[in-house]
């Protein structure tokens, strides 16, 4: 039977995370939260969430450095005839 004089429990939630160094390594520190708002904990971990490392593109046509001194040799030699 629901009784509305009794107050509303809402769920506990805790959170722990362990903090890791630039190389992903564990380190001793973490962050943790315990809070009965789940929109409290949301902005938590967003505030704590790894951010993904940028990688660069590879770039498929361009020429290494033989190929380079190849190209700018052909191009000045029909400068220098």
């Amino acid at each position: 039977m629901l009784n509305m004089n009794q107050p509303k429990e809402s769920p506990t939630f805790e959170l722990d995370l362990i903090v890791k160094d630039a190389k992903g390594n564990p380190t001793n520190m973490r962050k943790s939260i315990q809070t009965d708002s789940p929109r409290k904990l949301c902005q938590f971990w967003h505030r704590y969430q790894g951010k993904p490392k940028r990688r660069k593109k590879k770039s498929k046509n361009l020429p290494n450095a033989k190929q380079a001194e190849q190209i700018l040799r052909e191009l000045y030699k029909d400068d220098e005839e």
